[in-house]
């Protein structure tokens, strides 16, 4: 993903998923199918903007310029990578938007890894990717998965409410930062579709063309939403001939990309943010979680982000139940 990348890849022969997903038992940890979803005693969205406001006042006024260029170190404090395998090999297929001191938002396709298992490892505060924590540097920490929650109206191989959670540990590298730090924090969340902007960052480390390796180090790209109408008109074959989009894009979606092309995200940015910089400080709002798309960076041929403002009631009620 970045200045290079592009959209995403095929499934079977499908050209429409990012980051497909796959199947495999999971060998550790269970999998719940949903939150512990209780009845929210004040209104959706309420508790995510009182910790939004908390998050913001780890931060200093910075901005970096987004377009398919290499982030700076600290410009995303918030951005994840989801690892899979064994702790002394990981092998990082995912992105992730760190959204409090324990839960990780991504996408629910990336709660498996193929036959790498069920998603493991949370990499945290690094613009680079280690393999494992003896190669990590002054920056960045491992985090242990505890727990991985699916939402519920998830059921593959539609695309719809692919959107999942996951509980993280304490880090298992030495000297770990905390996460309320500058350098390292969470992202605030999109409540409400009430003001909309015509481009967004999206932030990851996949591969930055069709066919080519994944980025060792973290890109951002600078995207133009597309309205429903036109994301619907790209996936038509999609939806008239398959039982992925059976009900369209719908309002639960939103579509962002380049016009042209030459920009996008693609396979291995699944579950990253689709954000917008908080005016004033160096906080961001996370708007989409990537999802799917057709082929990486074709012109007239957005991606898909699942929209988090649909998904705000079900996400307080796991992260902040009280």
């Amino acid at each position: 993903m970045g200045a290079r990348p592009t959209n995403c890849g095929f499934e079977g022969g499908q050209p429409i998923v990012c980051c497909p997903a796959q199947t495999s038992t999971p060998t550790l940890q269970l999998e719940p199918q949903q939150g512990n979803v209780a009845t929210p005693a004040t209104k959706p969205g309420t508790k995510a903007k009182a910790k939004c406001e908390e998050y913001s006042k780890q931060c200093t006024p910075k901005f970096g310029v987004a377009g398919g260029t290499p982030a700076l170190p600290d410009e995303f404090p918030h951005m994840a990578a989801i690892g899979y395998g064994a702790q002394n090999n990981i092998h990082w297929k995912c992105g992730g938007s760190l959204i409090s001191e324990n839960f990780v938002l991504t996408a629910a396709h990336c709660l498996r890894g193929g036959k790498d298992g069920p998603a493991q490892w949370v990499l945290l505060g690094t613009v680079n990717l280690a393999s494992n924590e003896s190669f990590l540097g002054n920056t960045g920490q491992i985090h242990r998965v505890l727990r991985r929650i699916r939402h519920p109206g998830y059921t593959p191989p539609a695309k719809y409410d692919d959107v999942s959670l996951l509980e993280i540990g304490p880090a298992i590298t030495r000297n770990p930062k905390p996460l309320s730090s500058k350098e390292l924090h969470p992202a605030c969340l999109r409540t409400d579709d009430s003001v909309k902007y015509s481009s967004y960052i999206a932030t990851g480390w996949g591969r930055i063309g069709p066919g080519e390796d994944p980025s060792l180090e973290l890109l951002k790209v600078e995207l133009d939403v597309f309205d429903e109408a036109k994301c619907n008109e790209t996936f038509e074959t999609e939806i008239r001939t398959t039982n992925q989009l059976r009900r369209g894009i719908d309002s639960n979606m939103m579509c962002a990309g380049i016009l042209r092309g030459g920009k996008d995200t693609c396979q291995g940015d699944s579950g990253g943010p689709l954000q917008f910089a908080t005016i004033g400080t160096c906080q961001y709002e996370v708007w989409g979680i990537t999802s799917f798309g057709k082929v990486c960076s074709f012109a007239n041929s957005p991606s898909v982000y699942m929209k988090v403002s649909a998904y705000i009631e079900w996400i307080e009620n796991i992260v902040w139940p009280n």
